[in-house]
């Protein structure tokens, strides 16, 4: 479990002579419970009465969950996988949050034939030193980032959603979405409202006997910090605290919307009228292109 991984620690001997040492080590994950001589003690029905935070991190052994954290249900050893390329006859979705100041953040996903929903990479503008902030790359560039990348994995991208913020006139005349369809990138305005998100997303998390439909792989790491991060508003228990970065979970949102039972039936017509708006925008924009 893990693999093999290789330390080199810088140190010195006893008398003072620097030296280099290489180890090869093995991570073997395991807790409390897996001792015989422990589990059926007092000290394990102690730290099963302990606050979650604590008893999920000294019980359990997951140290990400963050005391205040929004998305409690969120659990690496069940909403996590190592990742693996999609099927080649797998139609994916790609969904984006925009962002220059702060960071873009687009994602590839699909829901797989045993209805778990799998997010299979990500894109993201961020700055290397502070993830929560953005590297103010334009709209053409990410465009064309995001064509290199599918085509480079091969990627069947039958449709895509983007944050409805980026269809609105800004006073420029051309606005982020319209430069992405001049790309051919054919983004659908998507479904908003801050209460809806949440919603949607725990809905997707839930946990039911061990299992989640929520399948995240393991090389998203911006998605997977900013879920294990985003803090509870103080003021209203049922949101996240949108002062932190949330561009990853928004991008989430959006491409999940449709595929939650908690969608509303208003929100699911708005998504059908979108996806028609842009399918005729495609076929048009092929047209001109023929012409």
């Amino acid at each position: 479990y893990g693999g093999v991984t290789t330390r080199t620690v810088e140190t010195t001997t006893p008398e003072g002579e620097p030296v280099t040492i290489t180890r090869r080590v093995r991570y073997q994950h395991s807790t409390v419970l897996d001792n015989p001589w422990l589990r059926n003690t007092d000290y394990v029905r102690n730290l099963m009465l302990l606050p979650e935070a604590d008893r999920r991190a000294l019980l359990e052994g997951d140290f990400y969950i963050v005391e205040g954290a929004f998305f409690t249900e969120f659990n690496r050893k069940i909403h996590v996988v190592k990742s693996f390329k999609p099927p080649s006859d797998l139609s994916l979705l790609n969904a984006g949050d925009w962002g220059t100041a702060s960071p873009c953040h687009f994602g590839w996903m699909a829901e797989l034939s045993n209805g778990e929903f799998h997010v299979f990479s990500e894109y993201s503008t961020r700055d290397a030193d502070d993830w929560s902030k953005g590297t103010w790359r334009n709209a053409t560039d990410v465009a064309d980032d995001l064509i290199r990348i599918e085509k480079r994995n091969e990627y069947d991208v039958s449709e895509r959603w983007l944050d409805s913020a980026c269809f609105g006139d800004d006073g420029t005349g051309t606005n982020v979405g319209e430069i992405f369809h001049m790309k051919g990138l054919f983004f659908q305005k998507s479904v908003k409202g801050r209460n809806l998100k949440a919603r949607n997303l725990r809905e997707l998390m839930k946990v039911t006997n061990n299992h989640s439909r929520l399948k995240i792989h393991d090389i998203n790491k911006y998605l997977l910090w900013e879920i294990e991060n985003l803090m509870t508003d103080e003021q209203d228990p049922s949101r996240w605290d949108e002062r932190g970065s949330d561009h990853g979970v928004d991008m989430l949102q959006y491409g999940t919307a449709k595929n939650v039972l908690a969608l509303g039936g208003d929100a699911l017509n708005h998504q059908k009228q979108e996806a028609y708006r842009a399918n005729r925008a495609k076929m048009d924009a092929m047209k001109r292109r023929r012409a």
